[in-house]
């Protein structure tokens, strides 16, 4: 297992670093062997793991969002507003931080040249088929 790890030596100076070791008592001995004083030793994979269940919370888009993103994008459509101009619009509005990088990505998309659905397509974590199907469907009629 690896250990990150903040220790202080004789002289005064800290040092941090990653030690491995089978426990967290033994990378405790090995710092103390090296004559180094401990001050935190922690597991790396633990607060990695807590890291990303916190920001896998943090990355998902609630429904009530879409609702809203949704409504705002037919309203600037329904206004002749260009599609890029409506989601820079939108992007800038929207609270949720994973949300604007979602737009942002898709404005980039669409200015590349992806139609509109494709650039959905690629968060389907956020969109769902039945919304990426129905702007297709719009794509293709023309409406």
């Amino acid at each position: 297992m690896k250990f990150n790890f903040k220790a202080k030596t004789k002289t005064g100076e800290y040092k941090e670093g990653i030690i491995n070791a089978s426990s967290k008592e033994l990378a405790v001995a090995i710092l103390q062997k090296n004559d180094l004083l401990p001050i935190s030793v922690r597991e790396e994979n633990a607060e990695g793991d807590l890291l990303k269940s916190f920001l896998k919370y943090y990355d998902r888009v609630v429904a009530k969002e879409l609702v809203v993103f949704f409504r705002q994008l037919a309203i600037l459509i329904e206004a002749r507003v260009p599609i890029v101009v409506s989601l820079t619009a939108i992007e800038d509005q929207t609270p949720n931080v994973y949300f604007r990088k979602v737009i942002q990505e898709m404005i980039n998309d669409i200015e590349d040249g992806m139609p509109f659905s494709s650039s959905m397509e690629k968060h389907k974590d956020v969109f769902s088929n039945l919304s990426i199907n129905i702007i297709k469907a719009g794509e293709t009629s023309g409406n």
